[in-house]
């Protein structure tokens, strides 16, 4: 370990050369929460960190640099794995690294519109082999307004690069924000995926290119009563010749139709048609009733405040009937599906986070739909006005080709941050992340069926608002 340590000083002196090059790049996809919720009510002298209590933008326009520059340590640095099918590049390596993240996002407000633009990257540099990664890239471009006071819209371009594979399917927390975005129950209303500006989760070598588009719009059509419509269209391409059958295409499109039958009760009737094709498996199709029901109510337990939602949907696969016996044609399954969220507000300095889902949809890679459960918990607050404390973790067990369950993953991080000043801080994170996936299941995407792996990483945090 002394030796990592010691190659982790050597190498420090790259960390500033390395966060300079970041100004060049980049920042979280539209719609990412990059603002840290602790930092909206944190009482003294930096209640303004990283723009948590920060005012609205006096001007028209905005333009948000967020970055992180760091040094750490990874058991499996080169996301090597173990198992049966483990590849030839023989078992995980421990290692130091120098890595860094940035975000680069900029609004511009019109009377009834706002035009965004963000990007984003993370990179390391590992000491032991001299190696410079690229490990995430994403540009994304968006236009969003209300022409008037009972409607509204949005439109969103964005394209992901990621030279890793990550089966990873929810969000893993970043030192530049609290947790941002993944790709997770893409069968629930809303499911649209955000791309997640980090790298403790990759686990295999498969370069990878994401382009998608979405648009939304909603009407008010009583004062109880609305409507809305989304579509989206994804693409998704592997670089590597033996993963060309498993690029996929993805539609969907679908109308929800909403009536608030009490103030935190609605009833909602809506229906979503989900196309994905993939050149080994062809096309398989999810028609998504979102027969339900949206809760939502605040109540008080001692001093905190507490919000309980959920909500309710049903999911109807079409699946083309195998090769044999089960003749051919097509088949039709059924699902429930749903989520449940439980925030409580222990302070006003610490708050906490309980989200329960069960989805069914589709992982880049995979060829057959996934149906899974998920939980993930968070906990964040003040411990001094200068030093907060932020913690997560997040399991999954699902079924892939929706069989018996035959895969389960899980991340976990705590971390502590000190503000020298509004815009810097000093960090430092612990990370554990875990993969399990039955022999011949995920084989094609990763060179092996399990994986643990955790580090730390340390090192700074800077909040810029350039144009505000």
């Amino acid at each position: 370990m002394s030796e990592h340590v010691s190659s982790l000083v050597r190498t420090s002196r790259g960390l500033f050369a390395l966060c300079a090059a970041l100004c060049a790049l980049g920042a979280p996809p539209v719609g990412a929460q990059m603002i840290d919720p602790a930092g909206a009510s944190s009482p003294g002298p930096y209640r303004t960190l990283f723009g948590g209590a920060a005012p609205q933008p006096q001007g028209p326009q905005s333009l948000i640099f967020n970055a992180a520059a760091f040094g750490g340590y990874d058991d499996d640095i080169f996301a090597r794995g173990s198992g049966p099918s483990q590849g030839p590049g023989g078992a995980g390596v421990a290692g130091s690294f120098v890595g860094s993240q940035a975000t680069l996002a900029y609004q511009r407000r019109y009377a009834t519109t706002t035009v965004m633009a963000s990007a984003a990257t993370a990179n390391r540099w590992v000491a032991d082999s001299g190696d410079f990664v690229t490990t995430f890239a994403a540009g994304n471009v968006g236009i969003s307004g209300a022409p008037n006071s009972r409607t509204s819209y949005m439109l969103q371009q964005s394209a992901g690069y990621r030279p890793y594979f990550t089966p990873v399917p929810f969000p893993a927390a970043s030192p530049i924000g609290p947790s941002v975005g993944g790709e997770f129950s893409p069968a629930l209303p809303g499911g649209l995926g955000v791309e997640t500006p980090d790298d403790f989760t990759v686990a295999s070598d498969r370069e990878s290119l994401r382009m998608t588009s979405y648009g939304e719009v909603q009407r008010r059509l009583t004062p109880r009563s609305s409507l809305q419509g989304r579509a989206q269209y994804s693409n998704v391409n592997f670089a590597s010749q033996e993963l060309q059958n498993v690029d996929n295409d993805r539609w969907l499109a679908g109308a929800t139709y909403s009536y608030d039958v009490t103030r935190y009760l609605s009833a909602r009737l809506g229906y979503a048609y989900r196309s994905y094709r993939t050149d080994e498996s062809g096309a398989g199709g999810n028609h998504d009733l979102n027969i339900g029901l949206l809760y939502n109510r605040p109540f008080t337990i001692g001093n905190g405040r507490t919000v309980l939602s959920f909500t309710t949907g049903s999911t109807i696969l079409k699946r083309e009937r195998l090769e044999g016996s089960q003749g051919g044609g097509s088949r039709l399954t059924v699902r429930a599906i749903g989520t449940a969220n439980l925030a409580h507000a222990f302070t006003r300095a610490w708050q906490g986070n309980i989200n329960y889902a069960h989805s069914v949809g589709y992982m880049d890679g995979l060829s057959e739909p996934v149906e899974g459960d998920q939980i993930t918990a968070s906990l964040g607050g003040l411990i001094l006005p200068a030093l907060d404390f932020s913690m997560s973790v997040g399991y999954m067990s699902g079924a892939i080709g929706l069989q018996d369950r035959n895969f389960d993953t899980g991340i976990a991080n705590a971390r502590l941050r000190l503000a020298l000043h509004t815009n810097v801080a000093l960090f430092a994170q612990y990370f554990y992340y875990q993969y399990a996936y039955a022999d011949g299941v995920a084989d094609q995407v990763l060179p092996a069926s399990e994986m643990k792996r955790q580090g730390f990483r340390a090192g700074l945090n800077f909040w810029l608002p350039v144009l505000r």
